[in-house]
C-alpha cells in the first residue's frame, strides 16, 4: 500500500470516527429530550365537533353555556370548571378497548 492510500484509509477512519461520534451525540440528546418537551410537541389534545349548520352549532354551544367562550376555539379547562368538572378522572366514561 502507497503513502496516498494510506492517507486516504486515514482520512476515511477519521470520518467515520467524526461520523460515528456526531450520530451517538445525535442519540443521546434525543433521549435526554425530557417528558414535558415531548408533551409541547403532542398534538393529540383536541378534538373536532362538526354540526350540519351554524344555528345548531349555536344552540349547542349555549345550551352547554359554552358560548361564551367562544363558538370555534374554546379552553378544555374553562368548559370542564363551566361542566363542573376539574379533571378527567372525574368523567363517568365506560372506557372502551
Amino acid at each position: 500500500m502507497n503513502n496516498d492510500n494510506k492517507r486516504q484509509m486515514q482520512s476515511s477512519d477519521a470520518l467515520m470516527s467524526e461520523a460515528k461520534g456526531m450520530r451517538e451525540s445525535f442519540i443521546a440528546k434525543r433521549k435526554g429530550v425530557s417528558a414535558s418537551y415531548e408533551d409541547r410537541l403532542d398534538t393529540e389534545f383536541w378534538f373536532c365537533v362538526v354540526f350540519v349548520d351554524r344555528e345548531h352549532k349555536e344552540r349547542f354551544l349555549k345550551h352547554f353555556g359554552l358560548i361564551e367562550y367562544g363558538d370555534k376555539y374554546i379552553d378544555g379547562d374553562e368548559a370542564l370548571v363551566n361542566m363542573g368538572l376539574s379533571h378527567p378522572s372525574e368523567y363517568n366514561i365506560n372506557q372502551r378497548g
